[in-house]
């Protein structure tokens, strides 16, 4: 795990949308490893990618958040533990590029996130 959570935690615009592409498959296939990703220094790190200006980096962002939500076996606490809430709001409200915004709506209202 360290070694998946450095390499995201050093990424460049180069090579960030298929590594996160490619986590993204790995989390979907294994809940346990989704889990094991679900820590306050990943997704202290999405909270800085979200500022990405490309889209496909912040669809692929909130692809990860989903599976993280959907791997917890509490997926409320969660949220809490990690402040993932408030970035998800902020997005289905301002996000310009509307299959992200749709995203992180979704996501809030599977969550029931008020927006």
């Amino acid at each position: 795990m360290d070694k998946i959570i450095n390499a995201f935690s050093n990424l460049t615009s180069s090579n960030m949308v298929i590594f996160l592409e490619h986590l993204q498959r790995l989390l979907t296939i294994s809940k346990g490893v989704c889990r094991a990703l679900s820590t306050l220094e990943v997704v202290s790190q999405i909270h800085i990618y979200m500022n990405h200006s490309g889209v496909s980096v912040r669809l692929a962002l909130l692809k990860i958040i989903s599976s993280m939500l959907d791997a917890s076996i509490n997926a409320s606490m969660l949220l809490t533990q990690l402040k993932i809430d408030s970035v998800l709001v902020k997005i289905a409200k301002e996000e310009s590029a509307i299959l992200v915004r749709e995203m992180a709506r979704n996501i809030c209202q599977q969550m029931q996130i008020p927006l």
